[in-house]
């Protein structure tokens, strides 16, 4: 009977022992100085060789020091390398786990999933970062952070990982990671190809195959171990076979795609530095033990502030000069973002480029016209109808604050009118409207706009006299009118606006002269992905003429795309 007793003690015992084993990481490798600080602690301790890491534990790696740590059941571990600082924010033996890359390296090799939940892929493990947030299904990845310049690169190794650029932060971080990358509008960076994400851009750097030369070297130097500059040997650069090619970038890549000067990431300051066909650029190579970037003879890379000269002869100035206007690298100064590179250099804001955009959809508008002295009107002042729309626009991105659309649309709407003799056609609208739209960054969220558009209303009715031929009236409004708004990115899904106008109107038909008008715009914009969104707008003008009023509402839909 005691021993019944006993056995049902330690049944219980023996299931909270193992579900508190489930909270921890295991040290399986470790050399020179490593520390860790685990939750609640006062003072860091040294980390030994087989001992168990409980969550919310900070890593921290001295030089030449590196640990090996096990974080999944099924054998899936990282490495973090020299100089570096990590968090276990969460460890889960099965999926969902969580780790924070605050400063320096971390090599991760993660065992596929067998399983989908929901998205399109399951994440076995979440990597986060200041600047970055990375969905992990399985696959072999170097991490690189510098927290200096807040900046944060990916190498892929082995499968994808999904990545995506952090604007803003929750104060849980699990749900930081999770609302940014599960979701269908991830960037994938695939086998062999590298992406970035600074401070000053809004997106990650769109993925580019990396030099097979560090590829290569990566792949050897699994403890991301570094070596002094007396030290280093320069990679040379060699034709590659199928399958190396295979290896290094998978099986449908072929030769001619394999980039003997790919993009390089620079292991110690996380700048991409891109890929450069101008044969008269020369960068600099890796090293061909550790893949670190070597830059060439009279330049070297600054962590500050990206490229700068050695020499200060005329010719490597205009170097520099080019090879920082390639980067698109920011110094960053505290909380500022400053610009690093040339005036000359590509205008950015969040991210964004010159570009076409194009939306069109469909529209509703209803119209109520009314006596000055009858403001309610009757039943047959209102009429309504369908339309369609078609906008185009240039964007133009001036600098880091301020840029221009120029607007080309034109609306087309058939209405319904009841007020209309029974031998009348319909009143329909056709309108060009021409504009500029100003938009003011006051943050990566916030911005205000203003432009001028010059609205051309023409009103088509057809009517029947004496013959079977219709005669066509035609009434056209010249509306310009002046606007004042504001949009507000609410998330990385939705944005919303609103703005005011006033309209300059001046009518050419005989008994109508148009004093005066106002609008109100109300919008929300839901984003599909990068360059494509819906936009639901309603729009409510009202003109005052010598006798009557004139309100229209128009509710559209329109779908909107970005070339």
């Amino acid at each position: 009977m005691n021993l019944i007793k006993l056995s049902l003690i330690l049944i219980p015992l023996s299931l909270f022992q193992a579900n508190a084993i489930a909270a921890f990481a295991k040290v399986v490798n470790i050399r020179g100085e490593v520390s860790q600080l685990p939750p609640g602690a006062m003072q860091a301790s040294w980390i030994k060789k087989g001992q168990l890491l409980k969550e919310n534990t900070s890593i921290v790696t001295r030089l030449r020091s590196f640990v090996k740590i096990e974080i999944l059941e099924d054998g899936s571990y990282i490495v973090v390398g020299p100089n570096s600082k990590i968090e276990l924010t969460k460890v889960e033996k099965k999926a969902g786990s969580i780790i924070q890359v605050l400063n320096g390296k971390m090599r991760s090799k993660i065992v596929p999933a067998k399983k989908s939940k929901g998205h399109s892929a399951f994440n076995k493990v979440y990597v986060k970062t200041k600047t970055m947030a990375l969905g992990v299904r399985g696959t072999e990845f170097v991490t690189v952070v510098s927290q200096e310049n807040q900046a944060t690169s990916v190498v892929t190794l082995e499968g994808e990982v999904a990545v995506k650029k952090i604007n803003s932060e929750s104060i849980d971080p699990e749900k930081t990671v999770k609302d940014n990358v599960d979701r269908d509008d991830v960037t994938i960076v695939k086998k062999g190809t590298a992406s970035t994400t600074y401070a000053h851009l809004y997106d990650e750097i769109p993925p580019q195959k990396v030099n097979p030369s560090q590829l290569i070297a990566l792949e050897k130097n699994e403890n991301l171990e570094s070596v002094k500059r007396s030290d280093i040997q320069v990679a040379s650069s060699e034709d590659l076979s199928k399958t190396e090619i295979t290896k290094l970038y998978g099986n449908d890549v072929e030769a001619d795609e394999v980039p003997k000067n790919g993009a390089i990431v620079d292991l110690d300051s996380a700048i991409f530095i891109p890929a450069i066909q101008d044969e008269s650029l020369d960068i600099g190579s890796v090293d061909k033990n550790t893949g670190q970037f070597v830059a060439a003879n009279g330049i070297e890379l600054d962590k500050k502030k990206g490229f700068v000269a050695k020499k200060q002869d005329e010719e490597t100035k205009e170097v520099v000069k080019k090879l920082n206007e390639k980067i698109e690298y920011k110094e960053v100064q505290g909380h500022e973002v400053v610009d690093h590179g040339p005036n000359s250099g590509p205008a950015r804001l969040a991210g964004m480029k010159n570009s076409w955009g194009l939306k069109t959809g469909l529209s509703v508008k209803q119209m109520n016209y009314a006596s000055m002295e009858n403001n309610n009107g009757s039943d047959d002042d209102n009429y309504g109808g369908l339309g369609a729309d078609i906008v185009g626009h240039y964007r133009h991105v001036l600098n880091q604050q301020l840029y221009l659309d120029y607007i080309f649309g034109v609306h087309a709407y058939f209405m319904d009118r009841g007020d209309l003799e029974p031998e009348d056609m319909d009143d329909d609208i056709l309108t060009f409207e021409l504009g500029v739209q100003a938009y003011y960054r006051l943050n990566n969220r916030f911005r205000l706009t203003t432009g001028f558009f010059m609205n051309d209303e023409m009103f088509l009715t057809a009517r029947f006299e004496t013959s079977l031929t219709p005669v066509m009236d035609q009434r056209t409004q010249f509306a310009p009118y002046l606007k004042f708004g504001a949009e507000y990115d609410y998330s990385d899904n939705w944005s919303f606006l609103t703005s005011y106008r006033s309209y300059i109107v001046d009518s050419h038909h005989p008994n109508i002269a148009i004093y005066s008008g106002k609008g109100f715009e109300f919008g929300a914009r839901r984003h599909l992905s990068k360059s494509t969104a819906l936009l639901f707008n309603f729009l409510h003008r009202e003109f005052i003429a010598q006798d009557i009023i004139v309100k229209n509402k128009d509710f559209s839909v329109l779908y909107e795309m970005e070339f």
